[in-house]
């Protein structure tokens, strides 16, 4: 794979330059999170306007990666929601990565709401063939679309908010690798 990122108007565009060919598999534009702009150039589709460099470069290798799993295996992706800066209370510190004892990496934004913490999801291992509703992976959507951590109880500080991540993570791995519900 291959990208260049380029500004257009007020915020980031990442541009497909080079990719493996989809074979068999359908290369349709809702299926592979594609679209073209006034020239023709195809680049990666994204619900929210993409603002930082950082973030376009999580998104190209996000993008790459769930392709290439597509193209080998064809497990369907969705697009996450784009890493946005929340304008209510900017974290103190860089997002949060865990890696779990299963393996997998989940990076998460520690927002302070007003009313208690959520923990964003910024990025997370793939559901494979699992159900990836709301329900079954404990995730809920804010008004911009971007997925926290669903918790049922108030999350009063930034350590619980951190250790509520790390016990999701966790049972989101098992959930991801046996099925196990939690």
């Amino acid at each position: 794979f291959c990208f260049s990122i380029e500004k257009v108007g007020s915020s980031l565009r990442v541009y497909i330059q080079e990719q493996p060919a989809y074979a068999s598999r359908s290369a349709a534009f809702t299926v592979t999170h594609r679209l073209n702009d006034e020239n023709s150039r195809q680049y990666v589709c994204w619900n929210v306007p993409i603002i930082t460099w950082p973030d376009a470069e999580s998104i190209a290798a996000r993008w790459a990666e769930l392709t290439g799993r597509y193209i080998l295996h064809g497990t369907l992706f969705e697009m996450p929601a784009a890493p946005q800066r929340h304008a209510i209370s900017p974290p103190d510190d860089e997002d949060e990565t865990t890696q779990t004892i299963g393996g997998g990496r989940y990076v998460f934004e520690h927002v302070n709401e007003g009313g208690g913490w959520r923990a964003y999801i910024i990025t997370q291992p793939s559901y494979g063939g699992r159900n990836d509703g709301t329900h079954a992976t404990h995730r809920l959507h804010d008004t911009g679309g971007r997925r926290y951590v669903c918790w049922s109880t108030t999350v009063a500080t930034k350590e619980e908010s951190r250790g509520v991540a790390k016990m999701w993570a966790g049972a989101t791995d098992r959930y991801i690798a046996t099925g196990a519900t939690f």
